[in-house]
């Protein structure tokens, strides 16, 4: 079982030495990633009135996860980078949602405790998905593990469109 060392590596089979047999395209995927999600942010803050919140965080967070899972199946530098780049620009409205969201949502005096739980879940669950991706890719190989993951990453986000509870959060609430 490889010893993990750190988000989307493993000893021995880092995506970048597996996939390209060297690191830097690895590095230029994620350097396309954050680029366009920077400016992903920038036309939201711009454009994101008009955007309707549940279809955007439906949207972005599915097109984020077929894009950069799937799109490793097919490991072509040029097609990656185009696909990782559409994917930080569908990515990018997601956080600001989540937080106008939230701060919609949250009555003021139990935001310390909301923030701080979801925090502490999400800080949980990376290296749950670190250890369990890179033993997932030392038993089945990277190709299964990037379908498997992609799998349940894509019925995760389509539930965004199916819950019945998530339906309310397109309309704007007076802050609390």
């Amino acid at each position: 079982m490889p010893i993990v060392v750190g988000a989307n590596t493993a000893k021995g089979v880092s995506p970048g030495r597996t996939i390209f047999h060297s690191p830097p395209p690895l590095g230029l995927l994620l350097g396309a990633l954050g680029l366009s999600t920077f400016v992903g942010t920038l036309i939201f803050d711009a454009l994101g009135q008009r955007f309707l919140r549940r279809l955007t965080l439906g949207l972005g967070i599915t097109l984020n996860g077929v894009l950069r899972f799937w799109g490793l199946l097919v490991p072509i530098i040029p097609v990656l980078l185009v696909l990782h780049a559409i994917a930080g620009l569908v990515f990018a409205p997601v956080n600001p949602l989540i937080e106008t969201i939230l701060q919609e949502r949250v009555p003021a005096e139990m935001r310390a405790r909301v923030y701080g739980t979801a925090s502490a879940g999400v800080l949980v669950g990376i290296p749950l998905g670190t250890v369990t991706s890179g033993s997932l890719v030392a038993w089945v190989g990277l190709p299964l593990t990037l379908a498997i993951m992609g799998a349940l990453y894509l019925v995760t986000a389509l539930s965004i469109f199916i819950h019945p509870a998530l339906r309310q959060m397109g309309k704007p609430l007076p802050l609390l």
